[in-house]
C-alpha cells in the first residue's frame, strides 16, 4: 500500500502537482529581498537549504521518474546554482558556496530516498 503511493499512475497528477507547487514556493523563498527566519541559529539556513531541495528533487524524481536520471540531477542542482546567482542581484541576499553545497547534498539525498520507493517497470 505505501509504495502504491509512490508508483500508481492514479497518484501520478497529484506528484506533478506538489512537484509545480513545491518549486513555485522555493522561487519565491529564495527570491524575496528578506527571507523568512524563523529560528535564529548559526547557519540554520544550510539546513533549509538542504530541506527543501531534498523535497525538491524527491517530488521531481516521484513525478518525473521517465525523465533520465543524470538530466533529473542536472536540472535540480542546475536550479540550485541559478538561485544562488540570482540572489547576488535581490537586496538582501548574497551569493553562498555553503548553500549551493547543502542545495547538492539535498538534491543528492532526495533523489536516493525516491529512488528507493519507486519502482520501475520495463
Amino acid at each position: 500500500m505505501f509504495k502504491a503511493l509512490f508508483n500508481s499512475k492514479s497518484y501520478r497528477i497529484y506528484w506533478k502537482f506538489f512537484f509545480w507547487v513545491v518549486f513555485v514556493t522555493m522561487l519565491y523563498l529564495t527570491l524575496i529581498p528578506t527571507p523568512p527566519q524563523p529560528i535564529s541559529i548559526h547557519n540554520i539556513d544550510k539546513l533549509y537549504h538542504f530541506a527543501a531541495f531534498a523535497g525538491f528533487t524527491f517530488a521531481f524524481r516521484i513525478a518525473f521518474r521517465k525523465l533520465p536520471p543524470l538530466a533529473l540531477l542536472a536540472a535540480s542542482l542546475l536550479f540550485g546554482v541559478l538561485i544562488e546567482f540570482a540572489q547576488l542581484y535581490i537586496p538582501g541576499r548574497g551569493f553562498s558556496i555553503g548553500d549551493m553545497i547543502a542545495d547538492s547534498v539535498g538534491v543528492l539525498f532526495g533523489y536516493c530516498v525516491a529512488s528507493q520507493l519507486i519502482v520501475n517497470k520495463k
